[in-house]
């Protein structure tokens, strides 16, 4: 292992093993944990009677190339101390070389990607953030996954100076955490409330091919990190107001979709008309859907067996309203999934959208469900839109399902596609 120029000591070390011990496993090992050392680190190894050579860069897991730039990092210190800065410093890649420990955070690239938790550097395999950063950071809040209840849309990497935490002897556990309290956490939210202000800044008025769901998780988690403590709620609202809500606009022709975040409202979404046209309109329509209803001896769950036969198995009706179920969750998530981020032609999921829209036609209690929990109808919405909207330039985008299109799927039968592979 050798320090790279600047230093002014170097180290080598030569590992002498023996036969049984598969020096390439080594060199795996050492390559998987030491993810964000200080320094370069080059390994040379004899493969067949031939000398190879292997470099780590300085920072490895920071230097990942991206297309489009979407990552926050907050400084640590072996002091204790967290750091606030610029998001030029990100946005230019000085913050790689120029701080040692931090949290990084950005998107996630592929659903292998997992969290890293590193010490000094050197991954701590068996950590999680919910070991280092408590409950906070097991909550189903966080960018829920339809299908099996999680689903995470950004990574973090935090790379801890060595004496904020306590290790096991192999390294791969942590013992104890010396230095997470309410005080640090709230100077993250802090430090990363101001990055965010600065990103929403720099990208206003640009496009990106970045779904606002990544925006959306990144905010959640500055949340978590205020907690419910007094000193941080005045935060803690500012990033509320901060979140997306999702815009629904009853207008002559039907349902227009978008989103913001310079709405001041306690509703994650918001409905309203463009016009008393629109009113007129909408009611003609839900006049048109009980007459349905009457002729074909329906009950309110039946209206939507309409749809398509299979949509009544799909759903689950409680009391307090009608939910997601499993077998819905995997079509939806799963023919959303491979197009988050792109730019969408507004065709790609046309049907999703037809039955999502007709949800809405009698928006009430029990058809939205209660947004505390995790499947409703209202969670489901802000979910699927957060992931087909993309940052910047939000009020130039948006998505309309018409009454024609919801009435002709009604009559055609034609969302039967929603179904679930036959495995």
């Amino acid at each position: 292992m050798s320090l790279d120029k600047e230093a002014h000591v170097g180290t080598e070390i030569k590992l002498y093993l023996n036969k049984d011990v598969d020096d390439k496993s080594i060199i795996n090992y050492i390559q998987r944990t030491m993810q964000d050392i200080k320094y370069t680190i080059d390994i040379r190894y004899n493969e067949v009677g031939n000398e190879r050579k292997i470099s780590i860069p300085a920072h490895a897991v920071r230097k990942r190339e991206s297309m489009e730039k979407f990552e926050f990092f907050i400084p640590f210190s072996e002091k204790g101390e967290v750091g606030t800065i610029d998001y030029d410093e990100i946005l230019n890649n000085e913050y790689i070389d120029k701080y040692e420990y931090g949290l990084l955070i950005r998107k996630r690239e592929n659903a292998d990607a997992g969290n890293l938790i590193l010490n000094s550097g050197i991954s701590v395999e068996k950590a999680s953030l919910g070991i280092v950063f408590g409950r906070r950071f097991v909550s189903p809040n966080h960018g829920y996954d339809l299908h099996n209840g999680k689903r995470e849309y950004n990574n973090f990497v935090v790379n801890f100076p060595a004496n904020w935490l306590q290790l096991d002897v192999s390294r791969e556990n942590v013992t104890e955490i010396s230095i997470m309290n309410d005080d640090i956490f709230g100077k993250i939210a802090k430090s990363l409330y101001q990055q965010l202000l600065q990103y929403i800044q720099y990208i206003e008025n640009k496009e990106t091919n970045i779904a606002a769901i990544y925006l959306q998780d990144v905010i959640r988690y500055a949340c978590d990190f205020c907690g419910e403590s007094i000193e941080t709620k005045e935060l803690c609202e500012k990033l509320e107001n901060m979140k997306y809500k999702l815009l629904i606009t009853f207008t002559e022709r039907g349902i227009c979709y978008q989103i913001g975040r310079h709405v001041i409202s306690g509703e994650r979404i918001i409905l309203t008309y463009s016009n008393k046209n629109a009113k007129v309109e909408h009611d003609k329509f839900k006049l048109q859907m009980k007459r349905n209803m009457r002729k074909k001896n329906s009950s309110v769950r039946d209206n939507f067996k309409m749809v398509g036969r299979e949509l009544n198995g799909l759903l689950e009706w409680y009391p307090t309203g009608m939910y997601i179920n499993d077998k819905i969750k995997y079509v939806l998530d799963h023919s959303n999934r491979s197009n988050i981020g792109v730019k969408h032609t507004g065709e790609e999921h046309k049907d999703m959208f037809i039955l999502l829209s007709l949800f809405l036609v009698n928006p009430s209690d029990d058809i939205l469900g209660d947004p505390s929990k995790e499947d409703s109808i209202v969670n489901f919405l802000e979910l699927v839109f957060l992931e087909y909207f993309q940052i910047g330039s939000e009020e130039n985008q948006k998505k309309e399902v018409t009454y024609d299109e919801m009435r002709n799927a009604i009559e055609e039968d034609s969302c039967n596609s929603l179904k679930a592979p036959i495995e």
